[in-house]
């Protein structure tokens, strides 16, 4: 949501490349606009000091940092600052809208009411969104609405198994072996990191098959986190069943068997839904390109198909082939349904 409308601003004032940005995710954006603040009509400042619009743009940084590294104690404790903070980003911005829907997920956390008012697709269905997925990816190659909502999606998906079961078993390995010392902080970047500095092949349970462990799984598996905190929207539409393998390799050989098992469990649906998703549209394409039966006969080489090819050709001169179609309708009588 926030991405969503710092990306638009930033492509208004002709700041959306590469050069400019080199990740382009939130913490870019934010990054991008903070550095620019000395630019005369840049934001809508509203009476407010440079001073203040820096602190409200640290705030914001941190509390997205926090955010999609876990930090669990900081999320707690200032989680109403943070989400302050990206309203006023919201409104300096000129995103009134989206900062109205933040401020009602203020508000509703506030009350300690579970339902957020906000348009998230958690009713959607993977069957659903696999399915409007394969038909627009079949329409077309470029970046469409279909495609944003299979993102969030999947990236929803992302966030909760890494919030879930693959951080806290990275967590869980790093610590018996002293490597990490107890946390709240469950930072699945921090902890690969941690892991393939201090770690090697033989400190993970080896494979079936006798092969040793391969690391390259640690390294994928991390590429998927990022995929989904850094807004890396199509690598993860396109890989996402492999990230899910490599977590699911990776926690095996930490011994973390729940951890595997529910992720194995997810992927199995996902993949389930998306085959589904992927015969239904095969289906109704199949159905859609089966040929009428006039244009079944006009296809052979038969008499009554060549009088309808000249009756097609020539309209009103022969009705021949009509006439007889009739005759032998009579003698067989209706088809049978």
């Amino acid at each position: 949501m926030l991405s969503d409308v710092m990306r638009t601003f930033l492509i208004s004032r002709g700041l959306m490349n590469r050069r400019t940005i080199r990740v382009q995710d939130s913490q870019g954006f934010l990054y991008a606009i903070k550095k620019r603040l000395n630019f005369p009509n840049f934001l809508n400042n509203s009476g407010k000091t440079k001073t203040q619009i820096q602190r409200i743009f640290l705030i914001a940084i941190k509390g997205r940092n926090a955010t999609c590294h876990n930090n669990l104690p900081e999320v707690l404790t200032y989680w109403k600052l943070f989400l302050e903070s990206w309203v006023q980003v919201c409104f300096l911005i000129g995103s009134n809208q989206t900062a109205g829907r933040i401020k009602r997920v203020v508000c509703s956390l506030k009350n300690n009411t579970r339902k957020i008012p906000v348009e998230l697709i958690s009713n959607a269905t993977a069957y659903s969104v696999f399915r409007k997925l394969e038909m627009d990816t079949r329409l077309t190659t470029q970046w469409t609405p279909i495609k944003e909502k299979a993102y969030v999606f999947l990236g929803n998906k992302f966030y909760d198994l890494l919030m879930d079961e693959y951080s806290p078993a990275l967590t869980h390995f790093a610590t018996t072996r002293r490597h990490q010392c107890r946390t709240s902080v469950i930072d699945c970047y921090a902890m690969t990191e941690l892991i393939k500095t201090k770690c090697s092949a033989n400190d993970f349970k080896t494979p079936h098959g006798g092969t040793s462990f391969d690391l390259a799984h640690v390294e994928n598996a991390a590429d998927g986190r990022h995929a989904a905190i850094h807004e890396k929207k199509s690598d993860l539409l396109s890989n996402w069943p492999n990230f899910l393998a490599s977590m699911i390799y990776v926690c095996k050989g930490m011994r973390s068997k729940g951890a595997a098992r529910t992720i194995a469990r997810l992927r199995s649906q996902l993949l389930g839904a998306q085959n589904w998703a992927i015969r239904s549209v095969n289906s109704g394409q199949q159905l859609r390109n089966r040929p009428s039966p006039i244009q079944a006969i006009l296809k052979t080489n038969t008499k009554i198909g060549r009088q309808l090819k000249r009756l097609v050709k020539n309209p009103g001169r022969n009705k021949a082939p009509l006439r007889e179609m009739r005759s032998r309708r009579r003698r067989t009588g209706p088809a049978s349904t």
